[in-house]
């Protein structure tokens, strides 16, 4: 259960519990679902990582300096060691 200090953040809250109820029921992910599923597989799923690692040599990121944490940590879990 989420807390809820005002009446906007209630009606906020209440706008992402529906949105994410629509996203589930059309079986649809968002922008933000297209990043943070594919982190969750790699960090709960090593082996699976390690595929997509091994899979290719090189890894071109265009505007690298413009990525935000998740888009990173998914470069940094990609590229591996």
């Amino acid at each position: 259960m989420h807390h809820c200090d005002t009446q906007m953040d209630e009606r906020i809250l209440h706008i992402y519990e529906s949105y994410q109820k629509a996203l589930e029921e059309a079986n649809a992910v968002d922008f933000d679902d297209l990043l943070l599923l594919p982190r969750e597989l790699f960090l709960h799923n090593p082996e699976i990582l390690r595929k997509r690692q091994q899979k290719f040599q090189y890894i071109l990121v265009d505007e690298a300096q413009d990525t935000n944490a998740i888009q990173f940590e998914l470069m940094r879990l990609l590229v591996g060691e």
